[in-house]
């Protein structure tokens, strides 16, 4: 059968067991405390990381070094629906153990792309590789068309994390593009999009106002992709046995190496500002 429907007729036993998180870490000159909040939004019975604390122990006893403090809001935000949200770190604060260092700074802020939100955590609109992808008509199924599950690059993008700032006033902002390969099987000789980005360049600007920028290049001197991958069975989501038509949502073939990674690159040049490159 075709389509993303519900089957209730065969349910299957859920269990599941409460995370465990770390609270303490001890060693013979010092600990690490960590900090929870359980006031979720976006996964109600999860916690959220709100602190680090630095201490060290010694004969004077046990002395607050740094604290540092996470500051959270939502992806999806402003949401009733709690798949629509995504836990966001805005940025993180650093605070000293004295008088004199106690007030918190920034020790980094975040930016993010927000062009594009991520979907509700049970929309099927995914690709291949599990990645926010979009389908070209309202009601598309791909369970109907698996070909529908390309990858498309600005959904790929949503929420990325694409600036940083750091405490001593210099920023960096990150640029994205979409994987490729360069397929030579079935007659086709060209780049193919694939799953997940790949870092298209870097932008430091410091404190001075002086940028220093770097370019990432995951071509030949042709113009083909040196990515590889393992194998292209990502695309078989339809297998037929014994006569039935079965189709998957992602391959059930394993189309990733020992590490988890589907593709790598051969060679990949970074090309700086005043000209000079490494490959």
């Amino acid at each position: 059968m075709y389509g993303c429907q519900d089957n209730n007729n065969d349910p299957v036993p859920l269990t599941i067991n409460q995370p465990q998180y770390i609270s303490t870490i001890t060693t013979p000159t010092g600990q690490i405390d960590f900090t929870y909040l359980y006031d979720r939004s976006d996964i109600t019975t999860a916690a959220r990381l709100t602190g680090i604390t630095l201490k060290s122990s010694g004969g004077l006893g046990v002395t607050t070094l740094q604290t540092y403090a996470f500051d959270h809001s939502y992806f999806g935000s402003p949401s009733l629906d709690p798949k629509r949200l995504r836990l966001k770190l805005n940025k993180i604060t650093v605070a000293g153990g004295t008088t004199a260092t106690a007030t918190p700074m920034d020790y980094r802020v975040f930016t993010y792309n927000t062009t594009e939100n991520l979907p509700a955590r049970d929309e099927q609109v995914f690709d291949y590789w599990g990645y926010y992808t979009a389908f070209p008509l309202p009601g598309s199924d791909p369970m109907a068309d698996p070909t529908l599950r390309i990858p498309n690059e600005a959904k790929t993008k949503a929420n990325i994390l694409t600036g940083i700032k750091e405490l001593t006033g210099s920023t960096w902002v990150i640029d994205y593009e979409q994987n490729s390969y360069y397929k030579t099987s079935g007659g086709t000789n060209a780049n193919v999009a694939v799953g997940g980005l790949r870092v298209k360049s870097i932008s430091q600007t410091l404190q001075t106002g002086e940028n220093i920028q770097m370019f990432y290049s995951y071509q030949d001197n042709t113009g083909k992709s040196t990515g590889q991958v393992l194998t292209e069975a990502y695309r078989n989501l339809v297998l037929t046995i014994f006569g039935l038509q079965r189709v998957f949502s992602e391959a059930p073939a394993n189309i990733y190496d020992v590490n988890g990674t589907f593709i790598g690159y051969s060679s990949v040049k970074t090309s700086y500002q005043n000209g000079g490159y490494i490959v």
